[in-house]
């Protein structure tokens, strides 16, 4: 029996769904096989802000949003602090972190986490 990995979104991995029409979701079950989608309540809460904005941002937001209905994506509580600092936090725990954000990456980089993030706008790939 395949191992389930589980991955934590990050804003902006999500954003990139509308924006760059990527199947996040399938594409990082093609990467790992089994996977449990997760975001924090931090990205939650930066996406429905992003959502109530005008224009693409906004539009890609709700189509995260959408999509995390959809799915049926467990959100999870970490207390106390950002969304950046919740994605570290959950990459300490030992989960994977999708995110395009390079700072962040290179943190949890830094950490011994592991990292999925898009290449060429349309690549996905592991670190």
């Amino acid at each position: 029996m395949a191992k389930l990995s589980e991955v934590v979104l990050d804003t902006n991995m999500l954003i990139g769904i509308g924006a760059l029409k990527v199947d996040v979701f399938s594409e990082i079950e093609k990467l790992l096989g089994s996977v449990k989608f997760n975001v924090t309540k931090q990205v939650l809460l930066e996406l429905k802000a992003l959502a109530k904005a005008k224009g693409s941002t906004g539009s890609n937001a709700r189509i995260a949003l959408g999509l995390l209905e959809r799915h049926g994506i467990k959100v999870i509580d970490v207390e106390d602090c950002n969304a950046d600092e919740s994605l570290v936090r959950m990459a300490i725990k030992g989960k994977i972190i999708a995110t395009n954000d390079a700072a962040l990456r290179k943190k949890i980089k830094s950490l011994g986490g592991r990292i999925i993030y898009l290449r060429k706008k349309k690549i996905l790939r592991m670190d």
